[in-house]
């Protein structure tokens, strides 16, 4: 495997702060606080709630899985600021996958 261009690492680079930005802003507003209750007092039926549950919820589990790839994005950032970026993680080496 051939080491990357330069450019090519920073277009990767331009990238990755790219989505990072776009994740942050996802997260952010998917953990936004939900108002419960307010808008149902006196109703015997609670399927508005259930469904703000339910769409919380969702909300929680996207925001895990936009996390998980934001991780990965700022370990990549990392390592190309360190220079390492595609070298193996076992051994350092570029070039045995």
């Amino acid at each position: 495997m051939c080491e990357m261009k330069e450019k090519d690492i920073l277009k990767l680079k331009s990238d990755l702060e790219k989505r990072k930005k776009e994740l942050e802003e996802k997260i952010k507003k998917l953990e936004s606080p939900v108002d419960f209750g307010d808008d149902v007092e006196g109703n015997e039926d609670f399927s508005e709630e259930a469904d703000e549950a339910e769409e919380y919820g969702v909300n929680v589990a996207t925001a895990d899985f936009y996390k998980k790839e934001l991780e990965g994005i700022v370990e990549d950032l990392e390592k190309i600021e360190k220079g390492e970026y595609g070298e193996c993680d076992s051994c350092g080496c570029d070039n045995c996958h």
